[in-house]
């Protein structure tokens, strides 16, 4: 079997593997029969610097009692996660023979945060995505982005 780094040295492999690469990327449906539209989302997946920050931004702490307390706001977490992550968006309305598309600039898309007047693209996530969905797309950003995977034991 082939592989991509057949005929390379060992230097050669090694400048690949370290050199800049492009993030994996996912397309998902939120199927929304009843309503008459679907949402398309095109992700890719983040830094773990990016996440780090993320996580920094949703975390509260508060002094109490001369400790500090520190709260994690996990909706917020996935709220950001997923307008951070997403390169396109997509609104289908009507039927799959002939569908009409809205091409969207992401969650922060001036049509979106006018009409809901909200204050960014995390708030139209928010008010877009049900509990659930903002879950599952979530996971799939941190799955993107190389957590929730499994590793291999190797045993001697």
């Amino acid at each position: 079997m082939a592989t991509e780094f057949e005929g390379m040295t060992d230097e050669q492999i090694i400048e690949q593997l370290l050199g800049k690469s492009e993030p994996p990327k996912g397309y998902y449906r939120i199927k929304r029969p009843g309503y008459g539209y679907n949402l398309e989302i095109d992700m890719q997946g983040l830094t773990g610097a990016k996440v780090g920050k993320l996580r920094e931004q949703c975390t509260i702490k508060e002094k109490k009692r001369g400790r500090v307390a520190t709260e994690f706001d996990e909706e917020r977490f996935n709220c950001l996660l997923i307008s951070e992550a997403t390169i396109g968006l997509r609104m289908v309305i009507g039927d799959e023979e002939n569908p009409r598309v809205i091409e969207l600039k992401g969650w922060g898309d001036e049509k979106l945060m006018a009409k809901g007047k909200l204050s960014g693209p995390d708030q139209v996530v928010k008010r877009l995505l049900w509990a659930g969905e903002l879950d599952a797309l979530g996971n799939k950003v941190l799955d993107l982005s190389g957590y929730n995977i499994e590793l291999e034991d190797v045993k001697n």
